[in-house]
């Protein structure tokens, strides 16, 4: 109840009430501690701070609480975070010992792994096997990737380009990660280090001298072909990611002939160039015409698709032979010349 004076007009007093139960009700949506401002920092309202998580209740028009952000746009946030991460702790680490490389992460885990080192002879001989033979490696991988070509569907044209993709992807990590090892300063692996005290496992000698360690050719190379597998199968992509981790590449830290960084970073870049390629804009003006044009044409993919997965199955030794033997022939020439 009311009582309105004859000075004060009834409409204002109806006014009045509505604008304090207004205040009353945006006063409920407060956070109930208000940041205090800083000199020179923008504050956040403690709604906006994570908009995602509020309540999609209490949107306003023009708003973003309640909505997620887009999955391409985290998908490019959470690449930018780990490739500055992983360069932070490189350059981190180059600061603390320019000589040799070394940070704690490495040293720990090579010094877990290789306390195990010729105290079981079959684990070594077995592990050494599996670090030299083809088969293990990109023999496997590649059955992988031709089982997901062949995989019938009603989709199978759209898996079909996601693995060409993904075959583009390859070339290019492979590449991209030996101009990276080229240009990048040395780094001598684990055992040639003469300031790593490393026991070398029953039938592993040291090998690949003058080749820096950094990144690695064989976790970006097969990091590009596991991360792609997800473009087919969710579940064959983690069976190729748990074979490619464990069968692959772990094998190649406890033999000495990589630091654990340089396997984390190279398949980074082979998960990052998966994601690249596989993007809408390089794979509608790109892959997919090139798709189109071997599907065509059958009696040339085919055979090409062959030749393609033998040379990633073998790492391209051939060609690097091949490179190497040009290299010398010319230095030859100019040297008699």
């Amino acid at each position: 109840m009311f009582q309105i004076n004859g000075s004060i007009p009834s409409n204002a007093i109806v006014h009045q009430v509505q604008l304090t139960e207004s205040v009353r009700k945006s006063t409920l949506n407060r956070p109930l501690i208000s940041p205090i401002p800083q000199p020179g920092r923008v504050v956040v309202p403690a709604r906006h701070a994570m908009p995602w998580l509020c309540d999609p209740a209490t949107r306003r028009p023009g708003d973003r609480g309640g909505v997620a952000p887009s999955g391409e746009g985290l998908r490019n946030r959470i690449c930018a975070l780990v490739f500055t991460a992983i360069g932070r702790y490189y350059l981190r680490a180059r600061e603390r010992n320019a000589e040799t490389n070394l940070n704690t992460f490495d040293i720990q885990l090579l010094e877990s792994l290789n306390q195990f080192a010729r105290s079981v002879p079959v684990l070594d001989v077995v592990i050494v096997f599996i670090t030299r033979s083809y088969l293990f490696k990109g023999g496997v991988m590649m059955t992988f990737l031709w089982w997901g070509w062949f995989r019938p569907g009603p989709d199978q044209e759209r898996k079909r380009l996601a693995l060409m993709s993904v075959l583009f992807a390859a070339l290019v990590t492979l590449l991209a990660a030996r101009l990276l090892a080229l240009t990048l300063p040395h780094r001598v692996r684990p055992m040639q280090d003469a300031a790593v005290d490393m026991v070398l496992p029953i039938g592993m000698a040291p090998m690949l001298q003058g080749w820096s360690s950094f990144p690695s050719d064989h976790a970006a190379l097969f990091g590009c072909l596991a991360s792609g597998m997800f473009l087919v199968s969710r579940r064959a992509g983690w069976l190729a990611s748990a074979y490619c981790f464990f069968i692959i590449l772990l094998p190649r830290v406890y033999t000495g002939l990589h630091f654990p960084s340089d396997i984390l970073v190279g398949y980074g870049l082979g998960t990052f160039m998966t994601w690249s390629v596989s993007r809408r804009r390089p794979m509608e003006r790109c892959i997919r015409p090139a798709f189109a044009w071997f599907m065509a044409r059958p009696q040339v993919w085919y055979p090409l698709f062959f030749l393609v997965s033998y040379e990633i199955a073998t790492l391209f030794d051939d060609v690097r032979n091949l490179g190497t033997l040009v290299y010398r022939i010319i230095d030859w020439m100019l040297e008699n010349n």
